[in-house]
């Protein structure tokens, strides 16, 4: 008993092993596959672009672009910011110009314009000194008294500055002039100023003293903030708070002022209403300008372009490979290649692999190009840094962007939907980055004390790559290049960067504000930037899961909850030990001509017996299989899933032909998909060649061969590159695949062209070469989905007789729309509706069951016309009369053995009660015997 229990703990332990072994041979030749599919595809990527030269030139020539610019534009700089002007030109001051108010701006309504080009008010009493000065300054500037200047209040200082705010931008000028006394508190301490002072009398404090003065007291107030006048529109290198207008203002004032004393007596312009002599036209003062020297500022003096602007040039090369990648992308989607690639043996990973790893190549090449001849330029930048870490931040920062464009490119189905939000976001991040290339815009967010916007600004920006890499990017700058010192506020050579630079935080103060702030080191914002990149990228797999149009399927929203999901990553994989015994109580299908039964019936017990007893599938065989998609959020079923399979049973026996009839939406696209492991099956399974799809997909596709509703086709690459690469997705020894390629092509008709380039193909062509991909490999089960949709009555028959040829040694499902196709091509025919299956059997099985019945068209001699009807009503009785004319009649008859009768009847010329048989035969001209046609089967069987 002890030995016993000791042998058989040795045989176990001898099955635990062997399966081990099989799971590590399994798994290592999972692996090499994969990688021999990642090259696959990078090959074909690397062909598409020598095909599109002159955008892969475009591409990579960029960054030599983008650094002639920069080298230009600092030559321009260089020109610009060492002017400096010794001698500035003389020039005399212009005169006022009237002023122009907001809404005559925007409408230009003369009943608009009433802005106020100078306006003036009188503090004390009211003298006409002022009033003359005041025509003055209106005559001098063309300007029209009583409109452009007049008068706008009077008395205390409050009433001047109540009516501008009262009356905003409706005055370019104000004057006040002082007669009397200025009211002025000092300390609490009410006081009145005299406007009338001899600052060159030693007793001015005496008041008596200061009647009689001749001294004038006015100030003028200057209006900045009209539209038409803006700082924003005046030269910039004009001196700050200089206006010419203020100028001339005050010329006038003063000339008239000399005027009024010269040829007046104190009394008549102190007082109200006395007429003053004054020449309008004399001026006593004139006055030129002249600049001071103009020499280069601190501001501008050493301004380093690439300092300033380089992490927004460095950006653009960046964003076009974002624009073609998004275009690559989606374009293999929007044409379902994906989908393609997937039905014939490639996996997911391997495709998803691909681009990513084509993302990074095209990366490191691109970014190796810009350090190259960023470098060949001598740019401070790559010369006081290691390559190296450039290197790998631009590579990094790249791939961050590419991770966006991928998720881009799995939430949106077309190439132009992808266009738009491409672009969108390329404008939006172009505008972000002229902001984000300022070293104050960046270390002010990190301000030690933020306010409460600096800090949302910080929090939102984090979430955002492109902030990390120009923050990097100033990190660097500001140790290798000639950069503007926020602290001193200039510009300021730099010692160079070295690696230990890497660890170290920023810290500084800001001139103005004065504000400290503290960065994290460049370290710090180097893993944010990939942790960032990483977290896009898992998005975009995670919406590539969801998002229907890239798998061509869809999972719930929380699939990674699943306890299938993980699973499926980490599975150990079983290979088949042919559990379905090889059983010669195979049943085939045999429905009787004459036997009005339930044919779905009758092959769901057909194939629930052969399932019992274990026999081996040479084709398909389908149990129960069911599919709906689920509505909740977690997956689970409710009343409200979509059910697109409903308990879908039949086999296809080795060699035979089943053509999938049904309307739109019948399920035959979703029964496909499952079938070649796109879908998932809700319910039920399917065994193909003796594996089982839920569990041996990848066994599965080596027997199988697909041809889409739609073409898999590159129109950059030619035939035989399509070819080969499928062949090399099927595992054929490379020996083996000339060889293959030329058969296939010869069956197709196509071999004198299969060096010509897809895109020049007809339609009909195209879908020769998808056949002629089908049966790459020799497969044992072919599923052709519309195969000749679109094409020609001559092309359809030449592929017909295609079909004809690789019906041997094979099982084909066909789909189609076409009933004279399904007519001619298959064995037996399936019918479905609403999910399920309606009828199956040959195709002159359902016409007996489900047709209208036969019928037959005799031509009688005329005058035997009416005679002919009633004989035929004696024979067929039922029968219906469906059309009769001068010698014409066409019969309906539902029952064969009438039809029999009548045929014995003429052939064998029977006695028949009620009729002369030779005289009915002899009255026979012509006669035609025709069966309903599958297209009134079709009708009958889905509206039932």
């Amino acid at each position: 008993m002890y030995n016993l229990q000791i042998d058989k703990n040795i045989e176990i332990q001898k099955v635990i092993n062997n399966e081990k072994t099989m799971i590590q041979s399994s798994f290592k030749q999972e692996i090499k596959t994969t990688i021999k599919h990642i090259i696959l595809l990078l090959k074909k990527k690397i062909i598409i672009n020598q095909r599109h030269k002159y955008v892969f030139i475009f591409h990579y020539t960029t960054p030599l672009i983008v650094f002639l610019l920069m080298t230009f534009w600092q030559q321009v700089a260089n020109k610009i910011t060492v002017f400096k002007q010794l001698e500035p030109p003389i020039y005399t001051p212009e005169r006022i110009p009237k002023c122009i108010s907001p809404e005559y701006v925007d409408s230009f309504d003369p009943d608009d314009d009433n802005c106020i080009s100078v306006g003036y008010h009188i503090i004390g009493t009211e003298q006409i000194w002022v009033k003359e000065v005041m025509k003055y300054v209106a005559k001098k500037n063309n300007l029209e008294f009583g409109k452009d200047v007049k008068q706008i209040s009077e008395a205390n200082v409050e009433n001047l500055s109540n009516y501008i705010k009262k009356n905003l931008n409706r005055t370019q000028i104000g004057v006040f002039f002082c007669t009397d006394y200025y009211p002025y508190d000092f300390k609490g301490i009410p006081m009145k100023i005299p406007c009338n002072l001899n600052l060159f009398d030693k007793y001015y404090g005496y008041f008596q003293q200061h009647l009689t003065i001749k001294s004038f007291m006015y100030t003028i107030l200057y209006n900045s903030t009209l539209n038409y006048r803006s700082a924003f529109l005046t030269d910039p290198k004009k001196a700050v708070g200089k206006e010419d207008l203020l100028l001339s203002l005050k010329l006038s004032i003063d000339n008239a002022i000399i005027e009024i004393v010269q040829n007046n007596k104190y009394e008549q312009y102190t007082s109200y209403d006395q007429q003053l002599n004054i020449n309008y036209d004399k001026e006593r003062i004139q006055a030129t300008i002249q600049d001071y020297p103009k020499l280069p500022t601190r501001f501008t003096l050493g301004f380093d372009l690439f300092s300033a602007y380089g992490a927004f040039y460095l950006f653009i090369p960046v964003m076009i490979s974002f624009i073609l990648l998004i275009n690559e992308v989606l374009r293999e989607k929007e044409k379902k290649l994906r989908q393609g690639l997937t039905t014939l043996g490639l996996s997911q990973f391997s495709y998803i692999a691909s681009w990513v790893v084509y993302s990074f190549l095209s990366m490191c090449l691109l970014q190796f190009v810009m350090i190259f001849v960023g470098y060949l330029f001598r740019f401070d930048f790559f010369i006081k840094c290691s390559l190296i870490i450039i290197y790998l931040v631009f590579v990094c920062f790249g791939m961050s962007i590419l991770s966006i464009a991928y998720l881009i490119s799995t939430v949106c189905n077309s190439v132009q939907l992808g266009y738009t939000i491409g672009y969108g976001f390329l404008l939006l991040a172009i505008v972000m980055e002229i902001f984000m290339s300022s070293p104050i815009f960046i270390y002010f967010l990190y301000q030690t004390e933020p306010d409460i916007y600096a800090y949302l600004l910080l929090t939102l920006f984090s979430i955002y790559p492109p902030f990390h890499y120009s923050k990097i990017f100033q990190d660097i700058v500001q140790r290798t290049n000639k950069h503007y010192d926020i602290t001193n506020s200039r510009w300021s050579d730099a010692p160079g960067f070295n690696y230990d630079d890497i660890f170290k935080t920023i810290k500084g103060k800001f001139s103005y504000p004065p504000v400290m702030y503290e960065a994290p080191t460049l370290m710090q914002s180097f893993i944010y930037m990939n942790g960032l990149s990483i977290l896009i990228f898992l998005m975009a797999l995670y919406f590539d899961h969801v998002m229907p149009s890239n798998r061509g399927s869809s999972e719930s929203a929380f699939f990674f909850f699943k306890k299938s999901f993980w699973s499926c990553l980490f599975r150990k994989k079983y290979y088949k030990q042919n559990f379905l015994k090889q059983s010669e109580n195979h049943l085939d299908f045999n429905y009787s001509e004459n036997e009005n039964l339930d044919t779905v019936s009758q092959e769901k017990k057909r194939v629930q017996q052969n399932h019992d007893q274990k026999s081996s599938v040479k084709g398909i065989r389908v149990l129960g299989l069911g599919k709906s998609y689920t509505k909740s959020l977690l997956g689970r079923k409710s009343k409200d899933d979509v059910v697109a399979l409903r308990d879908i049973w039949f086999e296809i026996d080795d060699c035979e032909l089943i053509a999938l009839l049904g309307q739109n939406g019948a399920g035959k696209s979703t029964l496909i998909n499952v079938l070649t492991g796109q879908l998932a099956p809700s319910e039920g399974t399917a065994y193909i060649c003796d594996y089982q799809i839920s569990q041996d997909m990848e066994e599965i596709r080596k027997y199988i061969g697909v041809c889409p509703q739609f073409d898999i086709l590159w129109d950059e690459l030619t035939a035989q590159e399509h070819l080969e690469m499928y062949c090399k997705i099927k595992n054929m020894r490379l020996e083996e695949i000339p060889k293959e390629i030329d058969r296939r092509m010869q069956e197709v008709n196509m071999f004198d062209r299969k060096n010509q380039r897809v895109g020049t193909f007809s339609g009909g062509q195209k879908r020769r070469i998808s056949l002629a991909i089908s049966i790459i490999g020799n497969p044992k089960i072919v599923i052709l989905d519309e195969p000749t949709t679109g094409m020609d009555p001559k092309t359809r028959r030449e592929v017909w007789n295609i079909i004809r040829e690789i019906k041997q040694n094979r099982s084909i499902i066909l789909t189609t729309h076409a009933m004279e196709e399904a007519d001619v091509l298959s064995d037996r025919i399936i019918v479905m509706a609403n999910g399920q299956l309606k009828a199956l059997g040959t195709s002159l099985f359902l016409k007996n069951q489900f047709g209208d019945g036969y019928t037959i068209d005799i031509k009688f001699n005329e005058q035997y016309t009416q005679k002919g009807i009633q004989a035929i009503k004696c024979i067929l009785p039922g029968a219906k009369i469906q059309n009769k004319c001068v010698g014409n009649v066409v019969v309906l008859v539902n029952q064969v053995e009438q039809i029999k009768q009548f045929y014995k009847i003429l052939e064998d010329q029977i006695n028949f009660e009620g009729i002369n048989v030779n005289e009915f035969t002899k009255n026979i001209k012509n006669y035609g015997l025709l069966n309903s046609t599958l297209e009134q089967v079709f009708s009958n069987i889905v509206n039932q």
